[in-house]
């Protein structure tokens, strides 16, 4: 869950360029840990706990439902992209909104690999019975308060990257142009992720696209 490497894994192509919040849509990681406790002190129960309430949160980001959706408009996009001679990017919204739907429906759409598939789980939520749980945490001096906003502010910016995955985003010719690029989500690019970073260096939280 917590590990001693710095980037988080998250190599999503088509989501670039989206701009995280400030939790404006309610997305909060919450542990239920003291504050203003230190993560190095944590007990090998309350790291088990720390690491469960960050994969829950991340894990039931998505339902059922917008997982389909966002695999099927992935799956459409190509196909709804098209490049003039002078090099303009054009995006046929109707189209893509018609291929998604017959990917609701069961029906195969796009050719090739897709871009990215969106997984069932972002964090391996299995990780977090590690009975040593909070060997990870050693020397980590920021507190769970500090953790927390750190968590919650990329639950965020990943939440802002699987919203602009719709067939409406075509029709910007500069979002289509940020949708073409690919980019990790680390914590050096969240300004709330400032403390947890120098205050523990290495960490990690181990989320995969």
């Amino acid at each position: 869950m917590i590990k001693q490497a710095r980037k988080v894994g998250l190599a999503l192509v088509l989501l670039a360029g989206a701009c995280g919040g400030d939790d404006e849509s309610g997305n909060r990681v919450t542990t239920g840990l003291p504050a203003n406790e230190k993560l190095s002190t944590l007990d090998d129960s309350d790291a088990q706990q720390l690491c469960t309430s960050l994969a829950d949160s991340f894990n039931n980001m998505l339902s059922d439902s917008d997982r389909k959706r966002i695999s099927c408009t992935v799956a459409a996009l190509p196909s709804s992209i098209s490049v003039t001679a002078s090099g303009e990017i054009k995006g046929d919204v109707a189209g893509c909104k018609q291929l998604v739907s017959k990917c609701m429906n069961g029906e195969s759409v796009g050719t090739g690999e897709p871009a990215f598939e969106v997984g069932e789980e972002f964090i391996d939520a299995s990780s977090c019975s590690d009975p040593h749980a909070s060997e990870g945490l050693a020397g980590c001096e920021a507190s769970v308060s500090e953790f927390e906003s750190c968590a919650s502010a990329m639950l965020e910016t990943l939440s802002d990257r699987f919203a602009i995955i719709d067939c409406a985003s075509l029709s910007d010719p500069k979002q289509l142009q940020n949708m073409s690029s690919s980019e990790d989500l680390t914590l050096e690019a969240q300004p709330a992720c400032e403390p947890l970073s120098t205050k523990c260096p290495g960490i990690e939280f181990g989320v995969e696209g």
